[in-house]
């Protein structure tokens, strides 16, 4: 990831930093990876990558849970919905692995 995320290319800490919140998940650190995401989500949304940063607020809102998370989770899949996408959950998964549970 270390490489990735040093690549001149718009979004690669981003995506990086995302991939890193999905391994701090799968470790069960899910304080880190909820601060990784939030970093992530920052970023992306710099870097208009929206599907992206879409999918980082929907595993986001899974972690967090409650009334802030039911609405991470629905505004996400009101992007993904607009977009087009029938399972936005199985599509999350795909832009931000590591969060299946």
């Amino acid at each position: 990831m270390a490489r990735v995320a040093k690549l001149r290319v718009v979004g690669s800490h981003e995506l990086a930093t995302l991939v890193r919140a999905g391994v701090a998940h799968v470790r069960g650190d899910d304080a880190t990876a909820q601060d990784l995401l939030v970093t992530a989500i920052e970023g992306l949304e710099r870097a208009e990558m929206r599907a992206y940063a879409a999918a980082a607020k929907r595993q986001l809102g899974v972690l967090r849970g409650g009334d802030g998370g039911v609405a991470l989770v629905a505004d996400a899949d009101a992007y993904f919905t607009g977009e087009g996408v029938l399972k936005p959950a199985r599509f999350a998964e795909m832009l931000a692995p590591g969060f299946e549970r």
